[in-house]
């Protein structure tokens, strides 16, 4: 265990672009690393355990995408978690539904805190267990955590005793209570609008397992796409083409979760994989026939995937007007031995990548904005595309820098759950004009990104380190990004405490023409 600890500080040393800084300096993250060497067992210890004590190190770094590898009881997906649902506003958390006897008639109560342990202290305390990029991030674990008897008592020793969970509570109408639910192990309906508080929805809109789909609203006036992950077809093709990580390993990973066994040709696997362009192709030309002129990118609950993905997208959807726009963004990566692991490079190939024959292990790289007029951009892009043999490039080469279409009005929504690449793409449309709408996404504007992965030597655990800085926003302490238009504790309770009152609140304002292009 003490090698591991120490390997892992000496990983982050050199693959982190700065441990530093969110500690206190690097005294502080050096007295900070002999405290967890202090405090490692002496004898036997669970595998968990160890992962939680060097999760709990890292999570010093407000980083999520730093952090060990999520198993066993973690927030993520606790295995004795209760049937009881949450919901985030900027406000804090609600009841959403429940399958407890114990919590009928509770949805839109607000969550107080547990066993006098206020909410807002009980995020403060798990941002010591495990990262949380802001309040919204730390928010979206909670709702997870309130869930599980294990994770509470972590948080609060003996709220979770006796076979009981308390919750303080707080009515829609301002009456305080304590609802106690008995811990068991009875299965809960599996349809959650047949638990004993469910959830409602107000809109048509069907609520999909797709990764992409797409719909009308009120006729033709507004497009609904529902974006659900930033791992479409076009992820998966990329990573393989152009060689990052290990792309047969996702491609099985995909079908594993689909309980189904990869084709053996990689061409036949990739096919199989649900298209994020030809959902968006498809829409764009439905919105073309019809004159839709709004269109809903729903991104809510998306946690992410591979940024370059939906970059053909705004090429579709903008053409040279997405290539002409300059972003106010900055991505900085340091270059260590973990970083040429992921890309299979060795430190001869990235010196000739990058133009640059004394690069050193350790060095920086600070992308400069790229020079040229929105043509050139585009026609350098193509060309890597088609380079690189990627499948949907002769169909942008086909627009010659003109958009399939492009809508009038563009609305985003968001909440805690959006994150990582989904993050990166609310931020693109946003710079190119669309309003936002919902809670602040979980990511923060201006923080540390991409996942590197590791594994320790003696305990073969596995986590991942950034190798990247990005700065979005022009204030380098940025951590939130306040949607246009916010979700209230009040209109959640104007919309019913539905599942898709964020949605609801979009169309109603785009309907009365308070929600315009910014």
């Amino acid at each position: 265990m003490l090698a591991d600890a120490q390997r892992l500080v000496e990983l982050l040393e050199l693959s982190h672009p700065d441990p530093y800084t969110p500690v206190g300096g690097k005294v502080a993250f050096r007295r900070s690393a002999a405290a967890l060497m202090r405090s490692l067992p002496t004898g036997d210890t669970e595998p968990s355990q160890f992962r939680d004590l060097l999760d709990g190190f890292l999570a010093q770094l407000s980083d999520g995408h730093t952090h060990m590898e999520r198993e066993a009881v973690s927030w993520y997906a606790p295995p004795d978690a209760l049937p009881l649902d949450f919901d985030v506003t900027e406000d804090g958390l609600h009841v959403l539904a429940a399958d407890i006897p114990e919590m009928k008639g509770t949805r839109g109560y607000r969550v107080l805190g547990v066993a006098g342990i206020s909410i807002d202290e009980l995020a403060k305390r798990w941002a010591r267990l495990s990262p949380a990029e802001n309040r919204f991030h730390a928010y979206a674990q909670l709702r997870r955590v309130l869930t599980s008897p294990t994770l509470i008592a972590r948080l609060v020793p003996g709220a979770a005793s006796a076979g009981q969970v308390s919750l303080d509570l707080l009515s829609p109408v301002g009456k305080r209570e304590t609802r106690t639910m008995s811990i068991h192990s009875g299965k809960s309906a599996a349809d959650h609008a047949k638990w004993i508080e469910p959830a409602v929805r107000v809109t048509d809109v069907p609520a999909k397992d797709d990764p992409f789909f797409f719909g009308f609203i009120r006729t033709d006036t507004v497009a609904y796409l529902r974006v659900a992950t930033i791992m479409g077809r076009e992820a998966y093709e990329m990573a393989f083409r152009q060689g990052w990580g290990d792309p047969h390993a996702m491609i099985d990973g995909y079908y594993s979760r689909k309980g189904q066994t990869a084709p053996a040709d990689v061409e036949a696997a990739l096919a199989g994989i649900p298209s994020f362009l030809e959902t968006t192709d498809a829409l764009l030309e439905e919105m073309k026939k019809r004159r839709t002129q709004t269109l809903v990118i729903d991104l809510q609950g998306n946690g992410g995937g591979v940024t370059p993905m939906v970059l053909p997208f705004l090429q579709q959807m903008y053409g040279d007007a997405y290539y002409a726009h300059d972003f106010p963004m900055e991505f900085v990566t340091v270059f260590s031995q973990l970083y040429l692991d992921k890309f299979h490079k060795d430190l001869s190939a990235l010196r000739a990548e990058r133009s640059n024959p004394e690069l050193r292990l350790g060095d920086y790289g600070f992308e400069a904005k790229e020079e040229g007029t929105a043509e050139t951009r585009r026609k350098k892009a193509l060309e890597e595309y088609a380079a690189k043999k990627m499948s949907f490039a002769a169909r942008l080469e086909a627009l010659k820098g003109q958009p399939l279409y492009t809508p009038a009005n563009v609305v985003v929504l968001c909440d805690e759950g959006t994150f990582s690449a989904a993050f990166h793409f609310l931020f693109f449309l946003r710079e190119l004009g669309a309003s936002v709408v919902g809670v602040a996404p979980g990511q923060a504007p201006n923080t540390f990104m991409e996942v590197t992965e590791f594994t320790l030597p003696n305990s073969r655990l596995k986590g991942s380190i950034s190798n990247s800085a990005q700065i979005w926003l022009a204030d380098p302490r940025a951590q939130t990004l306040v949607p246009d238009v916010v979700l209230t504790y009040d209109l959640a309770k104007q919309y019913r405490f539905a599942t898709d009152a964020v949605l609801q609140l979009a169309v109603d304002r785009i309907a009365a023409g308070t929600l315009r292009k910014r």
